[in-house]
């Protein structure tokens, strides 16, 4: 597994595409999901309220930053586009899950929505194309935790940060001070359904 193996072997880029390739799953599966009697109490589940003083943690903020740093390198090259359009999907995918991801098609949506030139920059560790990668981690990271991803967040994160040279220290602050926060700071609370038992 991803989280657990040694650092030869951890590939984030694997765990990206798999999360890509679920969307054709989730597409074929979510009819019958939201047709099942269970369906109700599973989105119960996913109604989050913000801790006080919270706020976005500064997100909005540096994703304004971001985009000013992707603007100005795609305006210096006409090979770019890939990286607009990834700063859009990115935006969008904010705006859908309001900065919190809590949904399985929250954690999906981004990887799925990227175009491939985009993925491959990725895996070429472009330095832009990273940084791209570790505001979507930072991201995910504010989302209550789930097994399957927490320690693979961080680990990709410091990963793709231990790749980065100082020059983007300024525009990796945010993501890598959300991504080392810890859990207690990063907590929601859950409006969870109770069960009457009368």
């Amino acid at each position: 597994m991803q989280t657990n193996c040694p650092d030869s072997l951890f590939d984030y880029v694997e765990a990206f595409q798999i999360l890509r390739a679920s969307r054709a799953v989730n597409e074929a599966l979510g009819g019958w999901l939201r047709a099942s009697e269970m369906y109700p109490m599973m989105a119960q589940r996913t109604i989050l309220t913000k801790l006080k003083g919270m706020g976005d943690c500064g997100m909005n903020g540096a994703l304004l930053v971001l985009e000013d740093a992707v603007e100005q390198k795609v305006s210096s090259s006409n090979s770019l586009d890939y990286m607009s359009l990834a700063m859009q999907s990115l935006k969008d995918w904010v705006k859908s899950c309001d900065g919190q991801p809590r949904r399985w098609h929250h954690f999906i949506y981004w990887p799925s929505s990227l175009p491939e030139r985009y993925v491959e920059a990725v895996r070429q560790d472009e330095n832009l194309a990273l940084v791209l990668f570790l505001y979507w981690l930072a991201i995910l990271r504010m989302a209550p935790p789930r097994w399957f991803m927490e320690r693979w967040i961080i680990r990709a994160a410091h990963h793709i940060k231990g790749k980065l040279f100082f020059e983007w220290d300024e525009l990796t602050a945010w993501p890598i001070s959300i991504i080392n926060m810890g859990r207690d700071e990063l907590s929601f609370q859950s409006k969870r359904p109770t069960i009457d038992a009368t």
